[in-house]
Order: C-alpha cells, then sequence, then structure tokens
C-alpha cells in the first residue's frame, strides 16, 4: 500500500480505526526505521487543521505509539548485550555472531557515551530522523535504567508531537507546503548528523591508531 493509499484510507476512518493507524504507524517508524512514521504522524496534524480531527486523539495516538515503539528497540538492545554475554542460550548463532559484532572495544564505547551523554541524546532523538531507533539500542545495550530512558524519551516525544501538530494547525489545510517544510527539516538533520558521525567515527579511529603506536 502507497503512502497515498493510506492516507486516503486513514481521511475514510475518522474513528478509533484511524487513530490506531497513527499509533502502529509511530511503532513501526522506531521498528523499521525507513517507514515513514513521521509523514503519518504529520498527516494526522494537517488532519486535525483541515478535517477537525480530535488534537487530544492524534497526540495521545502518535505519542503512545512512539513509547511503544521506543520500548521494543530498548529491550532489543538489551537482549542483544545478553545474547553477546551469553547469558541467553550461550551455543545459539546468534550469541556467538553477536560476540563477533559487538566486540568489547565497540560495547565500550557504546556504553562511554550513554554513561557521557544518555539523557540528551534520549531527549534529542525525535528530532533526529532516520537513526533514532539507534538511541534506544545503545542505552538497552548500556543498560541505562528503562524508567529514565523512558522519562526522557517521553519529554522528547511530547515536544515533537506537539511542534509537528501545531504546525499542521498553524499552516493548515496546505498539505504540500507542509510537506516541503518537513522534507527540508528533515534533509538539513540528515546531513548535520552525517557530518557529526563522520567526525566521531575519524576521532574514534585515531585514537585507537595512536594507542597501538
Amino acid at each position: 500500500m502507497s503512502l497515498d493509499n493510506l492516507f486516503s484510507f486513514i481521511i475514510q476512518n475518522e474513528n478509533i480505526l484511524g487513530y490506531s493507524i497513527l499509533f502502529i504507524s509511530s511503532v513501526i517508524e522506531y521498528v523499521f526505521p525507513p517507514f515513514p512514521g513521521d509523514t503519518v504522524t504529520l498527516f494526522g496534524a494537517f488532519l486535525v487543521a483541515a478535517r477537525g480531527w480530535n488534537f487530544f486523539w492524534v497526540f495521545s495516538a502518535a505519542t503512545l505509539g512512539s513509547v511503544a515503539g521506543s520500548s521494543i528497540d530498548y529491550m532489543l538492545g538489551y537482549r542483544i548485550k545478553r545474547w553477546r554475554e551469553g547469558k541467553i542460550d550461550p551455543e545459539n548463532h546468534i550469541s556467538r555472531k553477536g560476540s563477533k559484532l559487538l566486540t568489547k572495544e565497540r560495547f565500550d564505547f557504546i556504553k562511554e557515551k550513554i554513561d557521557s551523554y544518555g539523557p540528551a541524546y534520549i531527549i534529542l532523538n525525535r528530532f533526529m530522523p532516520g537513526i533514532r531507533a539507534f538511541f534506544f539500542l545503545a542505552a538497552g545495550l548500556a543498560e541505562m535504567n528503562f524508567l529514565s530512558v523512558m522519562f526522557y524519551n517521553l519529554i522528547s516525544v511530547i515536544l515533537w508531537n506537539l511542534g509537528i501538530i501545531y504546525i499542521g494547525i498553524l499552516i493548515g489545510a496546505n498539505w504540500s507546503r507542509l510537506l516541503v517544510i518537513f522534507k527540508t527539516y528533515s534533509q538539513v538533520v540528515s546531513a548535520l548528523i552525517v557530518i557529526v558521525v563522520i567526525f566521531i567515527l575519524a576521532r574514534f579511529f585515531i585514537k585507537k591508531k595512536m594507542g597501538k603506536k
């Protein structure tokens, strides 16, 4: 089903089914990052302004979906760590493969960053399209307190969803303009993320190389 077909279906179902789709889209976005969950949430904001959909239910569906999806990512990260340590079925090929992929050096790097900046990463997660799921995987790997993760995540989700819905209401029924603004934001942030990741990786490998000398 294309996004246009999905949007048409949502428009025809201003009821629990329509709000459920907004919820499920927000969950899938965290489990399968390529899925354009933000675009669906943005469409929900458009429906609040253009068709009078209930603000509370659109906001609640998007918020609860984001919290549920990020919880799945956290638990997956936590489980991967236990697989790596051999605490879950040590003879399983996943445990052996995990130990090779998630080396002690890589794990220590992730844990150091989460221990130092975990709350900041989680609060910023909703504003970083495409990579937000990885923050929760990392938090699970580093065993950051689950309730703390969800607390900071809720702050991020509320700010983001309120912002999206507010912009949707402000712009009104002009869906094309709303989509252009969001795509521009996503492109700018994605470019900045690539620059930051390159810088972090370069710094990591330089330190690693110098440490061997």
